[in-house]
């Protein structure tokens, strides 16, 4: 299973994926001030930096209503 080498180089000589790629990384930039990377953008809060499982735990849960 997987992609073949020759559908893989296809999809990176793509310069129309290259540009579609480059014009959402241009659109994040400048929407969400995005400067590095991992930067998460969840439930429309900017998140920059490394992540803990115990910090995206607790955002994550947050944005879930308890069902106790």
């Amino acid at each position: 299973a997987g992609l073949d080498q020759g559908t893989v180089e296809s999809c990176l000589n793509d310069t129309a994926v290259q540009d579609k790629i480059i014009a959402e990384m241009q659109a994040a930039q400048t929407e969400f001030q995005i400067q590095s990377t991992p930067t998460l953008i969840i439930n429309g809060t900017k998140h920059a930096g490394t992540l803990s499982f115990e910090s995206m735990d607790k955002i994550l849960k947050d944005l879930v209503p308890n069902k106790s």
